[in-house]
């Protein structure tokens, strides 16, 4: 047996070129085919490419692989292996059989027996637990006999419960004739194989590796170690290649300052590296550049700024299955099984491949209105919490049409999801059904591999079925009954493994690669911009859980927090040292405002310099600031235009144009805010359930009573129907309290309400709506409609018109309706007058009623400035009002933006207002 050969390549060119150069040598030399070996999948292709194109020979015929795949390519081992998600079933079968004690020892809380998804995260945490033990020839025994046999750490208990749980684990594999692949290529060295048969091994750059692969290579007889260092540096590495650690974290090389920037967010990273670029001045091809991603969160911007600049953003690692459409449909319909929520319908039938097919299938059933808007109606109408047995429709216009509609679509929905109810049943036993969903919605389409969109359904599609065979075959002793929510969680955790491969650039489109830290090294590009250089992301983090935390994990030798830096530092300066041109881009903040911290690599350097790196990482690029949120900033509000004057004004409509002119331009085109965010009754959906209420008690036997409690019962009575019939029996929670809220407002109006009646009012009319209430403007006639909530009449023939108030705002309706230096803000209540003028008479009393939440706040507020005059002036403004919209839509002018309420962020983008904006919201109905 001899030493591995290291080969110092040097880092002062392109680590590949390097390579290729020496094993064309080794291949005019004679030597015997060679297994390459490289850390990354993007390597191995790249390295493939290169061979291709360097010719004939065996050197084009190289076998290369990564270096986590040399096991399995040089061991045979001596059962079939068990797949990860048969592995994962065995563990969970394994843990499930622990004694009580045993288990508790594991978890505080160990998982209830039908909490399928607490004990599949268990099972997956001690299979990849047992995989990190493996990979360096130890097991969960190797620990509790190793640091933990003094007992220190005082986890021993834990560990015996593991090593237990794999005597479990193993025998479930061997009575289904299969084995660990870690313990099987561990049987396989230990008898010899692999040894000696077998190509020559070149490692590539290959800068760490686990136990089992370095026992595997230390007994072979040819093998070499490519090391892309100047030989003068062989101290920091092993035998091998890989690096020794402490060299590395002793060196006092530093990156130079002028390659590290910071920018404040992902954005600002983003646009950071476009101009780094720019800079370049053209020195550079796309293809010629790479950009490495350290934090995933920066690609979307990455790929939104080169979209500007038409550049294609090629992601070396693809896309994960997970963001496919099957993959979220599957997903969603996943935890509409498990949830039974109203919002998870809401979102799986938002899904686009689902509605066509709904559409498709239920045809004039469904309607013509978009499934999105349907759902954003009924939501905003009902706040369902849980899906609707009975699909509710109210009084109101369009109500019954989604309620019928939606009734439709759930039927459908509930053809395409039948199989996939019914009790619980073996993993296996769902995969049938499964696939048969998707074949449903699926099936019928026809695929174009020319097209992007149906390349990557096709791929996901086919990985998704790959996952379903794989799931058939779990052997039935490793299985056990799961819901349909929880197997479609195992399916798609199972198909996530493998990425969709990013599509390859068209012909003669630029295109540049994203690409993560660790295919950097070995990447050709001469240009390299990282963004994501910061603490956490780089270094990253090693992957420690409760059961494995760092102390442990150097003390057993598995890799730790040190040698992840002094890899990563070496990492850096050979990247840094082999192209043209190399900057680190860091962030201050992530995209939701999390501070973050310049990484370790940028600081470490020679002695005195930390002050110095510390304030260069602290001092982020400048950049144009942003209005801020609460920022006026000028709308360049447009015209709104194709408009004609409305014929019908109602009061709401004249206040809202007293309000905002804008405002009131938009609800004139019809265009409103419609979706699904709210999780409570708002101001004005509390304010309609008020109104419905105090109609059903105003037109009941009640409403002339003088008994508080009379009045008080009749109230609760028409709260609890309206809440049924608008809510229903399963609401949200909030919409629950808020009905309780209104009940102790109701008590309270019980009180006064009762007081009135025995003052000698009697109720005459609820919701009453006039006719052909005409207003003349300049000779052309305009409509006043609207609903007056509720007209009264003294025993002595006085009449009173009233209008409910739920706000807390404490208003006087002499306040509410004009300003002191007497600008209108609204014309309710003398409208309301004008328009009850036939039924009551010239003598009024406009009043609001107003229901606010302490006994203070409940209570009649009138218009003490009412007279003729009064109503003569209203009047003028509201003709003043009609020829202003008049004139701005006849002549095409904008409207103004006056002091717009902005209840939603879209209204607040419109108006040009930030975050700040939101929450202001009506608080009361519309009357028109």
């Amino acid at each position: 047996m001899l030493p591995a050969r290291r080969v110092f390549l040097g880092w002062d060119r392109a680590p590949l070129e390097a390579a290729v150069e020496w094993l064309a040598g080794e291949d005019e030399r004679g030597a015997e085919r060679s297994l390459l070996a490289l850390p990354g999948a993007g390597a191995v292709r790249a390295l493939e490419e290169r061979l291709a194109a360097a010719g004939q020979g065996r050197l084009a015929e190289a076998e290369v692989v990564t270096v986590g795949h040399l096991p399995d390519r040089l061991l045979e081992l001596p059962a079939p292996a068990a797949s990860r998600l048969v592995r994962t079933r065995a563990w969970e079968r394994a843990l499930r059989q622990l004694p009580a004690e045993a288990i508790s020892a594991l978890v505080a809380h160990p998982p209830e027996d039908g909490e399928h998804r607490a004990w599949r995260g268990l099972a997956d945490t001690a299979r990849k637990v047992f995989g990190q033990l493996a990979a360096e020839c130890l097991d969960f025994a190797a620990v509790l006999d190793g640091p933990l046999a003094a007992g220190k750490r005082g986890e021993r208990g834990r560990w015996k419960a593991l090593v237990q749980a794999q005597g479990t684990y193993e025998h479930l594999l061997a009575r289904a004739d299969l084995c660990d692949p870690h313990l099987g290529r561990l049987a396989a060295l230990a008898a010899g194989h692999g040894s000696t048969s077998g190509p020559a091994v070149v490692l590539v750059g290959v800068a760490e590796m686990g136990g089992l692969q370095r026992r595997l290579l230390e007994g072979r007889v040819a093998v070499s170690a490519l090391i892309f260092a100047p030989e003068e540096l062989e101290d920091g590495f092993d035998a091998l290649g890989c690096v020794r650690p402490q060299p590395w974290l002793e060196r006092e090389w530093a990156l130079p300052l002028e390659r590290w920037q910071v920018a404040e967010g992902p954005d600002a990273q983003a646009r950071l590296a476009m101009d780094v670029i720019a800079r370049w001045e053209g020195r550079f091809s796309p293809e010629e550049i790479t950009i490495g991603v350290a934090d995933d969160e920066i690609v979307p911007f990455l790929e939104g700024r080169l979209a500007e600049e038409a550049v294609f953003a090629r992601p070396a690692a693809g896309m994960p299955i997970r963001h496919t459409a099957p993959a979220r449909l599957l997903e969603a319909t996943g935890t509409v099984l498990a949830s039974g929520r109203y919002e998870d319908l809401a979102c799986l039938l938002r899904h686009p491949d689902l509605e066509r097919r709904l559409v498709a299938a239920l045809g004039e059933q469904a309607g013509s209105t978009p499934l999105a808007e349907l759902l954003d109606r009924y939501h905003a109408e009902h706040l369902p919490g849980e899906i609707p047995a009975r699909w509710l429709a109210t009084g109101e216009r369009g109500s019954a049409e989604v309620a019928s509609a939606l009734a439709s679509v759930a039927r459908g929905l509930d053809h395409l999801m039948g199989p996939l109810t019914g009790a619980a049943r073996p993993l296996a036993a769902w995969a049938e059904p499964l696939r048969a969903f998707l074949d449903q919605v699926y099936g019928a389409r026809s695929l174009d591999p020319a097209e992007e969109c149906d390349r990557r359904l096709a791929v996901a599609l086919a990985s998704l079925g790959r996952a379903l065979e794989r799931a058939e075959g779990v052997p039935r002793d490793l299985d056990g009954d799961l819901p349909a929510a929880e197997a479609v969680a195992v399916v798609l955790a199972e198909a996530g493994g493998t990425p969709l491969p990013a599509r390859p650039p068209a012909a003669g489109e630029p295109a540049i690669e994203l690409a993560g830290w660790l295919e950097l090294p070995l990447d050709q590009a001469p240009a390299l911009v990282l963004c994501g250089f910061n603490e956490g992301r780089l270094p990253a983090a090693v992957e420690t859980d409760g059961w494995l935390p760092d102390g442990l994990r150097s003390e057993l030798g598995l890799p730790d927090d040190a040698r992840r830096l002094a890899r990563d530092r070496y990492l850096l300066e050979a990247i840094v040292r082999s192209r043209a041109e190399a900057l680190f881009i860091g962030g201050r903040r992530s995209a939701s405002g999390e501070a973050l911290l310049p990484s370790r690599l940028a600081l470490a350097g020679a002695a005195g310099e930390l002050t110095a790196r510390l304030r260069h990482g602290l001092r982020a690029v400048e950049e144009p600031r942003p209005a801020v949120a609460f920022e006026r900033v000028d709308t360049g509000l447009a015209a709104v235009r194709g408009l004609a004057p409305p014929e019908r004004w109602s009061a709401s409509s004249f206040a809202r144009y007293l309000r905002s002119p804008y405002e009131f331009a938009l609800h004139l085109a019809g265009l409103e805010t419609l979706d699904d965010r709210a999780r409570e009754l708002d101001p004005l959906g509390f304010g309609i359930a008020a109104h419905e209420v105090l109609q059903r008690f105003g037109v009941g036997e009640a409403a002339r009573s003088t008994d508080p409690r009379e009045v008080r019962a009749a109230c609760r009575e028409a709260l609890e129907a309206v809440f049924d019939q608008r809510f229903g029996p399963r609401p949200q929670a909030a919409v629950l309290l808020q009905r309780r809220q209104l009940a102790w407002r109701l008590d309270l109006f019980a009180e006064v309400q009762a007081r009135r009646a025995a003052e000698g009012w009697r109720i005459e009319h609820c919701e009453w709506s006039p006719q052909d209430v005409i207003l003349d403007v300049d000779g052309e006639p305009v409509e006043l409609v609207g609903r007056i909530d509720r007209i009264d009449r003294h025993v002595d023939g006085r009449w009173a018109v009233l209008d409910y108030k739920t706000g807390e705002k404490g208003v006087t309706a002499d306040g509410e309706h004009r300003k002191k230096d007497g600008r209108w803000l609204s014309l309710q209540l003398p409208l309301y007058a004008l328009m009850a003028r036939d039924l009551v008479g010239e003598e009024v009393e406009p009043a609001f009623f107003q229901l606010g939440s302490t006994e203070r706040s409940v209570k009649l507020s009138r218009l003490a400035s009412w007279s003729a005059e009064y109503l003569a002036e209203a009047l003028d403004q509201a003709r003043d009002i009609v020829r202003e919209v008049r004139a701005l839509l006849a002549g095409g002018a904008p409207f103004p933006e006056g002091e717009a309420r902005l209840g939603d962020p879209i209204r607040c983008a419109v108006f040009g207002r930030g975050l700040i904006g939101a929450g202001e919201g009506d608080d009361e109905e519309d009357d028109g």
